[in-house]
């Protein structure tokens, strides 16, 4: 089995899009989409712990959660209005 940086894939583009949708309208599934792809882990048949996706993927992950953050905030604050 390989190890470390070999096993991370690139995130799929349907999960992308739905973490970017969810996270303009507000959502905490934005967050958690976003969260996946920025601290995801899978473990090895050979036990050794390694991050699911690669870099570009964690860089979109964490777009998605700070949209995702900002948008909850600003929709509350529209709701307050």
């Amino acid at each position: 089995m390989k190890k470390g940086i070999d096993y991370e894939k690139n995130a799929e583009s349907g999960w992308l899009i739905a973490g970017y949708i969810f996270a303009l309208l507000g959502g905490l599934i934005g967050i958690w989409i976003g969260g996946r792809f920025l601290w995801g882990k899978v473990k090895l048949t050979d036990g050794t712990i390694v991050k699911t996706y690669d870099e570009s993927s964690r860089t979109q992950g964490t777009i998605i959660l700070v949209l995702a953050i900002i948008s909850i905030i600003v929709w509350n604050v529209v709701a307050r209005s």
